[in-house]
């Protein structure tokens, strides 16, 4: 099973083309951040990334993942949000009265 952190994992090394940064980015160590995206590329039963000496490139399969997670995490935040609302939302009575103008009041009706 995905878990949510996994996608934001995958995308931090492609966003700074290196581990080191992307872990620290993301307050990882960078075996923490390797071995995220080594259980995300088990799970899938695909290699996500080539590696070298240069840095970290997305192969075809992860760039579909990329853009899937992207829009993934875009509305994690919409869902928590939206979540959070109707949880917290309360259920009671609302009562409206109708009550004098105020210049009604002090100068009177015609």
């Amino acid at each position: 099973m995905i878990e949510f952190r996994q996608p934001r994992h995958a995308l931090a090394p492609c966003r700074f083309r290196n581990l080191a940064p992307a872990a620290e980015a993301l307050r990882l160590t960078q075996p923490s951040l390797t071995g995220s995206i080594a259980a995300l590329e088990t799970v899938l039963g695909v290699r996500l990334f080539d590696r070298d000496k240069r840095g970290i490139e997305p192969t075809a399969l992860g760039q579909v993942l990329l853009e899937r997670g992207a829009a993934l995490l875009a509305n994690e935040g919409d869902l928590r949000r939206e979540i959070e609302l109707l949880a917290g939302l309360e259920t009671g009575n609302l009562s409206v009265r109708e009550v004098p103008y105020p210049a009604e009041i002090s100068v009177g009706k015609r």
